[in-house]
């Protein structure tokens, strides 16, 4: 006779950036072991592709594409995820530049929020009569292994091939995705300084979760700490 199959409760959680409705179970000790073993390496790529694996296995949706979520909805979901697979308490602990003492805090993940300094992708003006709409960057990032093999300014230049949807050039529309790696990364490169601060400045008005710790530290002076990516939040014990 076989061991019985053990029934795991189902949630519902709303991925932000579509504010379509998914369904999950809580994880288990199989997706326990794979952020373990995640940690032990202690390479921030490995731990959030094993996140990335975690979320694929629990949520139960049909037709859920992992890689077509942005990078905020992946960090969403987890933290939904572990909010009804462990707590909705993290505890953290941060050293004070000032006065060199470790403050420990209690975290609600329940009061982490969405922050949208911008609710929609731009498109930006590269030219007289070109420009190029973008696009958040996907969780298939986490696993691009020719991204994560760049470093400096290399890894830029293909982080914005990444989140380029759509190029215009007059009555023409080109997908960067129907074009080779280098001729992409080419076209990047020719567009002139004020339109690359126009691509800086999509990047630094992504939505992205915040949760704000605010405390007074032993020299009586007021700190502000802002979390903002899951390795922020979780030690992923």
């Amino acid at each position: 006779m076989p061991l019985p199959k053990i029934q795991h409760p189902i949630f519902s959680a709303e991925i932000p950036s579509t504010k379509k409705q998914i369904q999950f179970r809580p994880f288990t000790a199989r997706e326990e072991k794979v952020l373990l073993i995640a940690k032990q390496g202690e390479d921030e790529a490995e731990i959030m592709g094993a996140i990335k694996q975690v979320i694929n296995n629990c949520v139960v949706t049909d037709g859920f594409d992992i890689d077509k979520l942005t990078i905020f909805d992946l960090e969403y979901l987890f933290i939904m995820i572990r909010i009804k697979s462990v707590s909705d308490i993290v505890k953290v602990s941060y050293r004070d530049h000032s006065d060199d003492k470790i403050y420990d805090f209690d975290i609600d993940l329940n009061k982490v929020k969405m922050e949208w300094p911008s609710t929609k992708p731009p498109t930006i003006s590269v030219g007289e009569g070109m420009a190029m709409d973008m696009k958040w960057p996907t969780a298939d990032l986490y696993t691009d292994t020719q991204l994560l093999a760049s470093e400096g300014p290399d890894a830029l230049i293909k982080l914005v091939g990444k989140c380029i949807a759509k190029i215009y050039a007059g009555n023409q529309t080109y997908d960067p995705a129907m074009y080779s790696s280098d001729e992409v990364t080419a076209f990047i490169e020719d567009i002139d300084s004020k339109a690359f601060d126009e691509v800086r400045k999509f990047f630094d008005e992504m939505p992205r979760l915040l949760y704000v710790i605010e405390y007074t530290n032993s020299k009586g002076e007021a700190r502000r700490i802002e979390l903002s990516a899951l390795t922020d939040f979780f030690q992923f014990q």
